[in-house]
């Protein structure tokens, strides 16, 4: 429906009703990327087949890219897809979007993101989509800087919130997280330099409330925290995995309910 492309400042995108396969996307040319200067997506009612907004990895943002208030239903793939790079004191600000999900409902991977306060539901639980998907940006193996995941409220999907790339700082916390068959995950042994998974409330848990498993080194620097969060699971397994190398890792804090279990619940 409406696509970006060449060097933008001050576009705003505002109180449209967008109905297409893709609604607001940037149009890659080989060689060339998309410059967003103050880039706004904001109060719309995106009803598209496949993505509702895709910034793709050739995108570059510049001072503060704001997708805010949109409603975004059932879309198959991916509702809101946020990749490419930020300038130096620049960010991407994803909050206050209502979700009605078929598929994954945000994909990001940009240093100086914020994924606040967004209402996402899976459309018929439970959902076989992902929540909130944090995947490698064009820092590589450095690690997503200055990321925040908080607030959000998210239920009925396979997923909660997927860590997917190497870490530099992020934090995930306060988030309601309900009726999910994974609350929180980060798997795969990917770098992670620092992570605070604080004042999180995951109910009822198909699985595992909490998986974390990253690669830290000797680094002492490198820390991950898992602090103040409230959970319970259905599940016959721990509800809580944490497992790294190296590092400082400090759990505290934590409440959990698994009534099925006889494992620990950590």
């Amino acid at each position: 429906a409406i696509g970006l492309s060449g060097a933008l400042a001050d576009v705003a995108v505002r109180h449209c009703a967008i109905r297409a396969n893709i609604g607001v996307g940037t149009i890659d040319k080989e060689g060339t990327a998309t410059g967003l200067l103050d880039l706004r997506i904001e109060d719309n009612q995106f009803d598209c087949k496949e993505r509702g907004v895709q910034l793709t990895r050739e995108s570059v943002h510049q001072s503060r890219t704001r997708i805010v208030g949109n409603r975004f239903d059932l879309c198959r793939k991916v509702a809101l897809a946020v990749e490419g790079a930020t300038v130096p004191g620049s960010g991407v600000e994803i909050s206050g979007n209502s979700f009605l999900a078929l598929g994954d409902a945000i994909v990001a991977g940009v240093d100086g993101l914020q994924v606040l306060h967004n209402q996402i539901a899976a459309f018929k639980p439970p959902g076989s989509g992902l929540g909130v998907v944090l995947v490698e940006g064009l820092a590589g193996s450095l690690g997503l800087a200055d990321c925040l995941v908080a607030g959000n409220r998210i239920g009925g999907l396979k997923i909660g919130v997927y860590v997917q790339a190497p870490l530099a700082s992020t934090q995930i916390r306060d988030n309601q997280i309900d009726r999910c068959g994974i609350g929180i995950l980060a798997d795969k042994q990917r770098p992670v330099r620092e992570l605070a998974v604080e004042g999180n409330q995951l109910t009822q848990m198909e699985t595992a409330a909490i998986v974390l498993q990253a690669m830290m080194g000797d680094d002492a620097r490198r820390r991950i925290s898992v602090c103040g969060n409230q959970f319970d699971s259905a599940s016959d397994d721990p509800g809580v995995h944490v497992s790294f190398r190296g590092g400082d890792v400090l759990f505290a804090d934590n409440h959990g309910d698994h009534p099925r279990s006889s494992q620990p619940v950590v």
